[in-house]
C-alpha cells in the first residue's frame, strides 16, 4: 500500500529524497508532555488547553499546521474545532464525514493513519470537497491519532505538512501521547459539565425541600392555633407573621371576619393601612 499506513512508518515504494516530520527527541517530548500535564492540572478552561496542546504537538513535529476534531454522531461526521497553522477559512470549516479521508478514518476507526501525499493516495476514500480543500490549503502529509474518552471515539489529532513527508516512530508515538492528553482534556470538562449539572440538580432539590418544610411547619402552626381555641384571629395573625403582611379572613358574603392587626416599626420606610385605604385581601375565605 503505497503513500498510506496504519500503525507503521515506513513506507511501500518511499524514496529516499522523501522528507520527515520531525523526530523530537525524548527530552523534547518529556517536556512536551510535562507541559501539557501542567495545563491539564492548572488551566481550567478546555478551550485554552487544547490551543495550547495543538500548537505545542505542531512545534514537536515541526508541522507545518496541526489541528483537532471532535466527532459528531448525530451527523456522522468529525469537525476542525481548534487548529493552529491552517491559512484558509474552508480547510478550517471542514467537517469530514466519519471513516472518509484521514481525519474521518481516524476519527472513526480508532488507529493512527498516516499518508504522505494525500491527494495522490489512491487508497483513500476521497470527498471532491474535501480535495479542494485540501488543495487549497496546499496539504500533502496528514498523520492522525484518535481521541478516546471513556472508551468511545471523540474524535482526532493531526498533524500536516505542505511537501510529502514521512513520520518516524518517535514522532507517530509523539502524537499518540499528545492526542492521550488532549482526550484527557475532553474527559475533564465532560466530568466538569455532569459535576456542574448535579450541584444546580441538587440545589433544585434542596430549596424545593426548604419551601415544603416551611410549609409543612406553617400548617402545624396553624393547627395549634386552632387547636389552642385561638380562632380565626389566631389563624390570621399567624398568617400575617408568616407573610409579612396583614391578612383578613372574609365571610361568603364578602363581609370582614376577623383581620390581624396593621403591623408597625416597618423597616425601609414601609406604611400600615392608612385610612382609606384598601385592605391587602389574601383570599381567605369561609
Amino acid at each position: 500500500m503505497r503513500g498510506r499506513h496504519l500503525l507503521v512508518t515506513t513506507l511501500e515504494g518511499a524514496g529516499s529524497a522523501l522528507g520527515s516530520f520531525s523526530d523530537p527527541s525524548p527530552a523534547a517530548l518529556l517536556r512536551a508532555v510535562h507541559d501539557s500535564a501542567t495545563d491539564l492540572a492548572s488551566v481550567r478552561d478546555r478551550a485554552v488547553i487544547l490551543r495550547a496542546l495543538v500548537r505545542r504537538t505542531r512545534a514537536l513535529l515541526g508541522a507545518d499546521m496541526a489541528y483537532l476534531s471532535l466527532n459528531d454522531l448525530d451527523a456522522g461526521e468529525t469537525w476542525i474545532h481548534v487548529t493552529d497553522g491552517v491559512r484558509t477559512r474552508a480547510y478550517a470549516q471542514i467537517r469530514m464525514p466519519l471513516g472518509t479521508g484521514i481525519l474521518g478514518s481516524v476519527a472513526a476507526g480508532g488507529t493512527s493513519v498516516h499518508t504522505d501525499d494525500y491527494l495522490a493516495d489512491a487508497d483513500l476514500n476521497h470527498l471532491t470537497h474535501i480535495d479542494e480543500a485540501v488543495a487549497a490549503e496546499g496539504v500533502r502529509a496528514i498523520s492522525g491519532e484518535p481521541l478516546r474518552v471513556d472508551g468511545h471515539l471523540v474524535g482526532a489529532l493531526l498533524v500536516a505538512h505542505r511537501t510529502p513527508v514521512e513520520m518516524p516512530p518517535a514522532g507517530l508515538e509523539a502524537l499518540r501521547l499528545l492526542a492521550l492528553q488532549a482526550a484527557v482534556a475532553l474527559e475533564q470538562t465532560r466530568r466538569a459539565i455532569e459535576i456542574a449539572t448535579l450541584r444546580t440538580r441538587a440545589d433544585a432539590v434542596s430549596a424545593a425541600a426548604a419551601r415544603d418544610a416551611a410549609l409543612l411547619a406553617l400548617d402545624a402552626r396553624l393547627l395549634a392555633a386552632l387547636r389552642d381555641g385561638g380562632g380565626c384571629h389566631a389563624v390570621v395573625e399567624e398568617l400575617a407573621a408568616e407573610l409579612g403582611a396583614p391578612v383578613v379572613l372574609l365571610g361568603a358574603d364578602g363581609t370582614q371576619r376577623c383581620g390581624s392587626p396593621p403591623r408597625s416599626g416597618r423597616a425601609g420606610g414601609q406604611r400600615g393601612p392608612r385610612n382609606g385605604d384598601a385592605p391587602r385581601r389574601r383570599g381567605l375565605r369561609r
